[in-house]
């Protein structure tokens, strides 16, 4: 498995703007850079995994994934409308 490590920022932007990860079971680690409260979420898969950072600096969990092309966002209310979202191209 792999391990894709994200990083939200106060400004609500994530490191990237896309991220590369192979097919399979998917380590994610979201870290905080900031004082925020931000989540990750993969857009279709929201009651799968949701990753929450804000009072720990640091929150992780897996997901399985196919090939393909998926979004993830911030869910926190007017974050994603900001532009806290990423591209995550799965090979």
């Amino acid at each position: 498995n792999g391990l894709l490590r994200v990083v939200a920022y106060d400004r609500q932007a994530f490191d990237a703007d896309q991220y590369e990860a192979s097919a399979g079971e998917i380590s994610i680690e979201l870290v905080l850079d900031g004082f925020l409260a931000h989540t990750l979420v993969v857009e279709g898969l929201e009651d799968e995994l949701r990753l929450e950072v804000g009072d720990d600096e640091i929150d992780s969990g897996t997901v399985t994934l196919a090939a393909g092309r998926y979004i993830f966002y911030c869910d926190i209310a007017g974050h994603r409308s900001s532009g806290m979202e990423a591209r995550l191209l799965v090979s």
